[in-house]
């Protein structure tokens, strides 16, 4: 029986509609084309009566032969249908082919194909070869991972000269079925290929069976040949030798310290008196020797040498200007190389031993000559003596002359390493139970701080004049006290203690710390802390005094604070800065009492600031910038430049400090003092009040969840019992964590238990997945530690398992096959689990698909301008943001909205998040003078907008309602009011629906965001009031009925609460928790539900994930002060810890640019 098709597309509806029997269309079949499109198709089985008259009403007809043309032998219906052309074989993207198999049916042709892909570095392949049973006809199978361009662009072109091919390839369509590449078969998921068998199907209708045996590693069939030709090279006996001269060459000079010192003769005099300060436990560890340099010119020199043992006694630090300083070799301990060199090439250490050390007994020192040669020096051990003997016989010789020396001297610096009559206070021993008293000399350098306050420097009897005057006569004139500068010598009330003052500060209303009130307490609280021993508190409340304090009135707190740091302590004099800083044991504690000495002293004595003083100190400063506070590092660098009158200075110094605190904000937390460090009075309340109301929050979310009409609530409940686990890590609330996380992982294995639709092996992967993935946010929220951007390899490892195992599934298991799909949609959708990415693929996304010719490529280019802005150095600051605000500004004068809504819609929210980016940053820096620029640019912006809508909301409103939640950060952290007044003027008239309840026609999405953003940035007054508001818009949001019968779009459903709850989040405050609490209650009883119809159902619902988590931004809210700052760094901060670095900031770069002002005018 021959049939006619009149298509070929009739006869694929009738392979895919069943009509012929199964049976019948498996059969073999030959078949023609006709002229005219038809088809014809000779089956040898009669067809059933039913099936001929429903073939006749599809216009398929008998016919009696074929047309005149080739007939084909076809082994079933299906492959009368032909390849259709395919630009993307197998899905496959242009970066990744995946594999290919080549079919090969020549030897040779095998060869070089092989040796061709070796040559471009692809090894990944295997072998599989066939012959013919009768023909002995040869064929391989070349199974390639991503092959070579080259090799795929050969296998698609035929010969020149016979214009057929010799290389076919092929990629897997579907399991087991594989289609010749650049085609694809149409009905290809309608076919099932035997497990034992492949099938090859190649243009246009040539089908090919092959048994499924293995393939071979590539390298288990290669025989490689090495040619074997005579050798026209022969070894010589005797090779001459290569000269290689060693040489010394710059390296790094702080690898490690000198053990070997060489002094000058004509230097003995300064050595000598060296060796009188030096301590006894570091003299007892040198040695020296005194050798002379062969020749005529007999060069003596001194040589210091210090025992070491290892890396168990490193050696001592000397301070030896008059000295070459000499370190060991690191391979060689008895070679010794000039400190900053190292010699070149590097040898192995037997070979120097044999070319410069000849006996073990020897040192051997390398003296550098120029052109960065240098002269071996060999001296015996023999010959070193033990220096505390020599130092012995001195003191024998001339003990009235060192008596008197002794006598002199009035303290040993510095006192934290040997001091007298003195108990460490809790702070690390800097503050003393009992002062020592001290020494009558009568040098001004030996008198106490309150003996030559006030008076000029003086010799002679009139020194001694001075030492015995009254104290009186000795203080220093200061002008008036003001409120909020009180003396520094002023003694606290006998009962205020630094605890009350603590409660105080506390008690002050919001979390300003530049609030009025707070700054006159700041000097209370450190001498408080001095008169409880607490030192290093002592000065961070003094530095936090001086930093909000006006220029003329500086001097009373640094002499506050530099008596503080003394109190107790025998006090230099500013002749003494010399050996003040020559002491090289900085402890944290020293370095702070010397900042406040180096202040004091250039405030008081200006006529002692030379060049070398301050030069000396600004050393000290760059060298021990790590120990210092943050405030103490920039006000002595401001005071520093002021004197110097090196505006250049100040600027590194803004560069470092703006450096570490972009890469590292808890280094801003060494500058708060510690009652500081765990956040102000409302922020302990509302984190107190989000603790209370977990729990219950959780039972109303589960019963919500459980109550669902769409009866798969079992399955949806161990997400939200992971989130809530992952809450409750972040609080510290570890017994509620563990039982929520054991419920979780017990609820989730039962599901897939139980599931007959999914696989075992499927379903204990995606359990694995899931559960490994909570407990990993969970343990990083427990161990404090910031989110990382991707899940651990690990978890990776176990997804790539799951698409290996989904991708060999039969096509007929489909929701087996979906659970890969699932975990990649629950990858993109959560916060949680990659909050990190979702940033990154918006990016990757408008750079591949945007460019600069288009809106969406210049509003790219400026979040790249943006970018280099939040990273730049404090001197590239001024001009980059005025670079991106001349970008901005022209934003419309060079493109026009688009009228496609869907680009307009990305456009808008692409605008609002580089405002929104923006306006953190200058809110960070606290700079009033950008904000006023960048709002000067939105007005303009919306004025453009306001002439564009969707669906009757303008594009303006849209545009600010995503501004809410930075306005009001900048109001609430950074205090300032301008922007947020701003956008509720222009809010404000769509928060005004009173009572309205949502009617139809069904309501868009645009709207009621907007609604619900205008009402939240309206929500101004007393508690009360924004009570009654937050009232209204509940009320609102739960006459929204979801659904095909309700008045909104289940989508845009999803979207409006969890934008509301972001909103009302943004508030930060117990009622805004309240009011999320009261959502999930009301909606169980309201019975509003989510029909969750995507296929991923039966494994998640997305829509109560996505609504759930955005309880998770309220958190983010209450520990971060705002989400911004914790997707930027991935770090969480109280609200004082976020107010401190905003003062930080603010300073730095109004300092930056009054600099920049003076320099210019």
């Amino acid at each position: 029986m021959i049939l006619d098709f009149p298509h070929i597309s009739v006869l694929q509806l009738v392979l895919q509609g069943g009509i012929v029997p199964l049976e019948i269309m498996t059969r073999p079949a030959r078949f023609s084309y006709g002229e005219d499109g038809h088809v014809f198709l000779e089956c040898d089985q009669d067809l059933p009566n039913e099936t001929v008259e429903l073939l006749d009403t599809l216009g398929i007809y008998r016919s009696s032969r074929h047309p005149t043309g080739q007939v084909f032998s076809a082994h079933c219906w299906y492959q009368a249908i032909p390849l259709d052309k395919n630009t993307n074989p197998g899905g496959q993207g242009a970066e990744r082919i995946g594999n290919v198999i080549f079919e090969i049916k020549d030897e040779e042709n095998l060869r070089v194909v092989v040796e061709e892909i070796l040559r471009l570095e692809n090894d990944r392949m295997a072998l599989l070869c066939y012959r013919q049973v009768f023909s002995d006809e040869f064929i391989a199978l070349l199974h390639v991972n991503q092959p070579p361009y080259y090799t795929l662009l050969k296998a698609l072109e035929s010969d020149i000269i016979s214009q057929r091919k010799s290389i076919f390839a092929y990629y897997e369509q579907t399991p087991r079925c594989w289609v010749e590449f650049g085609w694809k078969y149409p009905l290809a998921q309608r076919i099932s290929v035997p497990e034992n068998r492949r099938l090859f199907i190649r243009a246009p209708h040539h089908w090919e069976f092959y048994d499924d045996a293995p393939f071979q590693n590539i390298y288990q069939s290669l025989d490689i040949l090495i040619p074997l030709e005579r050798c026209l090279w022969q070894a010589q006996d005797q090779v001459s030798k290569i000269p290689i001269p060693l040489r010394l060459i710059p390296s790094d000079p702080s690898r490690v310290e000198p053990s070997l010192w060489l002094i000058p003769a004509q230097h003995q005099h300064d050595f000598e008196k060296w060796l009188r300060g030096a301590k006894e436990d570091i003299l007892n560890r040198l040695s020296f020797a005194v050798a002379e340099t062969p020749g005529k010119e007999k060069v003596k020199w001194i040589i210091l040498y210090a025992e070491t043992h290892g890396d168990t006694q490193p050696p001592p630090i000397l301070d030896l200007d008059m000295a070459y300083p000499y370190v060991t070799h690191p391979l060689v301990r008895n070679i010794y190389l000039p400190r900053g060199y190292a010699l070149h090439p590097p040898l192995r250490s037997e070979t120097l031993q044999r070319l410069l050390v000849a006996d073990a007994e020897q040192i051997v020192w390398l003296r550098p000559l120029d052109n960065h040669a240098f002269q071996p020096c060999v001296l015996s051990l023999g010959a070193f003596r033990r220096l505390s003997e020599w130092i012995d016989y001195i003191i024998t010789q001339h003990r009235v002359a060192l008596e008197e020396w002794v006598d002199a001297t009035v303290f040993d610096w510095p006192s934290d390493i040997q001091q007298a009559g003195v108990t460490p206070g809790p702070d690390d021993g800097g503050s003393p139970s009992a002062s020592p008293s001290p020494s009558a000399s009568s040098d001004e350098e030996a008198r106490p701080y309150d003996q030559h306050v006030g008076n000029k420097p003086t010799t002679g009897d009139s020194q001694r004049k001075t030492s015995s005057s009254s104290p009186e006569s000795s203080k220093t004139p200061t002008a008036p006290k003001t409120e909020a500068q009180q003396p520094a010598d002023m003694a606290l009330p006998h009962n205020t203690s630094f605890r009350e003052l603590e409660q105080r500060f506390l008690q002050v209303p919001g979390s300003r710390l530049d609030d009025p009130e707070r700054v006159r307490l700041w000097p209370e609280l450190a001498r408080a802390y001095i008169q409880a021993s607490y030192l290093d508190q002592s000065t961070l409340c003094w530095l936090h005094a001086l930093w909000h304090c006006e220029p003329a009135n500086t001097f009373p707190f640094v002499e506050g604070w530099f008596k503080s740091e003394w109190q107790g302590q025998p006090i230099p004099s500013v002749k003494e800065w010399k050996k003040v800083l020559n002491n090289r044991l900085f402890t944290r504690r020293v370095v702070q009492r010397l900042l406040a000495s180096f202040m004091y002293w250039t405030l008081r004595y200006p006529e002692h600031s030379t060049a070398d003083f301050l030069q000396a100190f600004q050393r000290f400063l760059e060298e021990n910038q790590e120990l210092m506070p943050l405030r103490g590092q920039w006000l002595a660098y401001h005071l520093l430049s002021q004197k110097l009158n090196n505006p250049l200075l100040l600027s590194r110094c803004a560069d470092h400090m703006l450096k570490r605190l972009y890469n590292d904000p808890s280094v801003a937390l060494c500058d708060l003092p510690q009652f500081l460090h765990c956040g102000s009075l409302q922020y302990r309340q509302a984190l107190q009040g989000f603790k209370e109301i977990l729990n219950n929050l959780l039972n109303d979310v589960i019963q919500w969840i459980s109550s669902s009409s769409s009866g798969g609530e079992s399955r949806y409940l161990p997400y939200a019992y992971y989130l809530f686990a992952y809450l409750a890590a972040r609080l510290g609330m570890s017994s509620e964590c563990n039982t929520w996380l054991e419920t979780a992982g017990k609820a989730l294995r039962q599901v897939f238990t139980n599931k007959e639709a999914i696989s075992y092996d499927i379903g204990q992967l995606y359990v694995s997945i899931i559960d490994k993935s909570y407990k990993h946010r969970i343990n990083e929220a427990i161990s404090k530690l910031p989110p990382t951007s991707k899940l651990p390899p690990d978890i990776r490892q176990i997804i790539d398992e799951l698409r290996s195992e989904c991708e060999q599934l039969p096509t007929e298991l489909v929701v087996s096959r979906m659970a890969y799909y699932v975990v990649n949609r629950l990858l993109q959708k959560s916060e949680l689990l990659e909050p990190l990415i979702q940033e990154d693929a918006i990016l990757v996304y408008l750079r591949e698909t945007y460019d600069d010719s288009s809106m969406m490529g210049y509003l790219y280019s400026l979040r790249q301008t943006l970018a280099h802005i939040y990273s730049a150095e404090s001197s590239d600051l001024l001009w980059l943001w005025s670079d991106f605000i001349d970008k901005l500004g022209k934003l419309f004068n060079e493109f026009s909205v688009s009228k496609n809504s869907t680009d307009y819609r990305q456009e808008v929210s692409e605008l609002g998040s580089i405002y929104t980016r923006a306006f953190h940053f200058v809110g960070l820096y606290g700079q009033q003078r950008w904000i006023d620029d960048l709002l000067n640019v939105l007005c303009k912006h919306v004025d453009i907008l306001r002439h564009c809508d969707e669906d009757g909301v303008p594009l303006a409103l849209m545009l600010l309602s995503e501004l809410v939640p930075v306005a009001l950060y900048l109001e609430r952290i950074c205090h300032n009011s301008e922007v947020i007044m701003y956008i509720r003027h222009e809010l404000r008239p769509w928060s005004y629906w009173h009572d309205e309840k949502p009617e139809s026609p069904r309501l868009t999405e645009a709207l009621i965001r907007v609604r619900i953003s205008a009402s939240v940035a309206c929500m101004t007054g007393d508690v009360q009031r924004r009570e009654t508001e937050l009232e209204r818009l509940h009320k609102y949001i739960l006459n929204l009925k979801p659904g095909i019968q309700g008045n909104i779009e289940k989508n845009s459903y999803v979207r409006v609460v969890v934008n509301y709850i972001k909103s009302i989040s943004c508030l930060g405050d117990n009622l805004a928790i309240s009011y999320i609490h009261r959502y999930f209650k009301d909606c169980t009883r309201g019975n509003i539900h989510i029909s969750d119809s995507f296929s991923s159902d039966e494994y998640i619902s997305l829509d109560y994930i996505q609504i759930t988590e955005s309880i998770k931004y309220a958190l983010d809210v209450i520990l971060g002060g705002n989400s911004i700052l914790i997707n930027d760094r991935g770090k969480l901060m109280t609200d004082w810890q976020i107010e401190n670095e905003y003062l930080l900031r603010r300073r730095i770069i109004n300092d930056i640019k009054e600099v920049c002002t003076s320099v210019t005018q």
